[in-house]
């Protein structure tokens, strides 16, 4: 095959890598290619049509904070837009109670209550804050005490990210974890709050095509777009890369939207590197997608922190939009961590579906889903474990010396919004086009 010649050669044609080469476009920026291995776009922010139902890569909500980012998501979608306030939930102690745990202790068992309560008056009165760097552990109980980290901090992060809290950071908390005051917890814990706390209290989801429709959106503009096309091997000094179904690609700038870890994998590094990159740890996660013909709760999603739940979240995606499912019908995505797919399968179904049950989302004696679609997350969770930070600088800082550029949730190895992405994106891609 001949060698492709092109400025900018983008990997990865997810909402990063579309957003990238859609306002490359957008600038007459025409020299550039975007290669995806998969036979479609999006990504984890895709969407799969089956029996009728819209189910997507797990529930993937747009968490607008920016003007920029609004501005943007309105021009792209235009009126297929659904505004929702949001209605989250945890379940525990045989109780469902309001999001955040920590200022929704009202409805939980006394005892609990007392717990909890008593635990964040004695963090608060030890006035000692979480210290720069601290674990996750630490700094959970630092800011919210022993019950409280006992009933729900705890076990949800270590179900969640599948290490205990001592191995985890918290440099990734400051956005994701609401931090009320005392008085906000004890007020949450004796009467029912109407308070709105954390990064979500609203937010965005298309009417129609699920997650896909921002992609397409997005898509729509971008003319060098190739599918089932995996990037396979990067040589950086060189500044090519081998591309299956196409080739060799000469390229003047690389924008990486794939995994740091896999992209580390594809280019000859120095070794200190190469153990940096084998230090990045990920948390894998199956998605359970289900359709059923019935109706239910009308609750957008809810945390389990509770071992005997092999889920952390359950969501019902028909909730976001009453296209999602057939009439009458309700979707659901149910969020197993790897930890908890081991074993037989349908048994691990049977327990989702019993769980379900149990705390009220679907009916007594509900009926067989209509429709089910498994989808396995490799890279679900870029964990933050001691080693991430340093990795991540070292290699992105090594990469970018040689005109690697790595942006978005996987190329960056963190834990971030769509807005985040789809904005970074674009600034990546226009500052390298100047």
């Amino acid at each position: 095959m001949e060698t492709i010649k092109t400025d900018i050669l983008i990997a990865g044609a997810g909402i990063s890598g579309l957003s990238a080469a859609h306002h490359l476009e957008k600038r007459g920026r025409k020299n550039y290619l975007l290669v995806e291995k998969a036979a479609d776009y999006g990504g984890l922010c895709g969407s799969v049509q089956k029996d009728g139902y819209t189910f997507d890569w797990s529930g993937h909500l747009l968490h607008l904070h920016t003007n920029d980012g609004m501005k943007l998501v309105k021009n792209l979608l235009g009126g297929n837009i659904n505004r929702l306030e949001r209605s989250a939930w945890i379940y525990s102690h045989q109780a469902c109670t309001g999001y955040p745990f920590q200022a929704s202790l009202y409805g939980l068992p006394k005892d609990i209550i007392t717990e909890c309560v008593t635990g964040a008056v004695r963090a608060r009165e030890n006035n000692s804050p979480p210290k720069p760097g601290a674990c996750f552990r630490d700094w959970a109980l630092s800011l919210f005490g022993d019950g409280i980290c006992r009933h729900f901090m705890f076990p949800y992060n270590e179900k969640l990210w599948g290490v205990p809290p001592q191995e985890l950071g918290s440099d990734w908390c400051a956005p994701f974890v609401p931090r009320p005051s005392l008085d906000e917890i004890i007020r949450g814990a004796y009467w029912p709050g109407d308070k709105k706390f954390g990064y979500n209290p609203s937010f965005l989801y298309p009417l129609k095509g699920g997650c896909r429709a921002l992609c397409a959106a997005l898509a729509e503009n971008v003319k060098n777009l190739k599918l089932g096309c995996e990037l396979e091997k990067v040589d950086l000094h060189a500044k090519t890369a081998v591309v299956k179904n196409l080739g060799k690609v000469k390229y003047k700038k690389l924008i990486a939207t794939v995994p740091l870890k896999t992209l580390a994998g594809l280019a000859a590094l120095p070794a200190e590197l190469r153990r940096h990159a084998d230090a990045l740890k990920a948390q894998k996660v199956r998605v359970l997608n289900l359709g059923f013909p019935c109706k239910t709760a009308d609750k957008h999603w809810i945390y389990f922190p509770e071992a005997d739940f092999p889920f952390y979240r359950a969501g019902i995606a028909s909730n976001f939009s009453p296209n999602a499912a057939p009439a009458g019908h309700s979707s659901f995505y149910i969020e197993i961590p790897a930890q908890n797919c081991a074993g037989n399968e349908a048994a691990i179904e049977k327990s989702v579906l019993k769980g379900l049950e149990r705390c009220g989302l679907l009916p007594k004696n509900p009926p067989k889903p209509d429709s089910v679609l498994r989808l396995d997350i490799e890279t679900a969770y870029a964990v933050y474990n001691s080693d991430r930070a340093p990795a991540v600088q070292a290699l992105t800082a090594y990469l970018g010396k040689h005109g690697c550029h790595c942006t978005g949730r996987y190329g960056l190895w963190r834990y971030s919004f769509m807005e985040q992405d789809l904005l970074d994106a674009r600034d990546l891609a226009l500052k390298l086009s100047r």
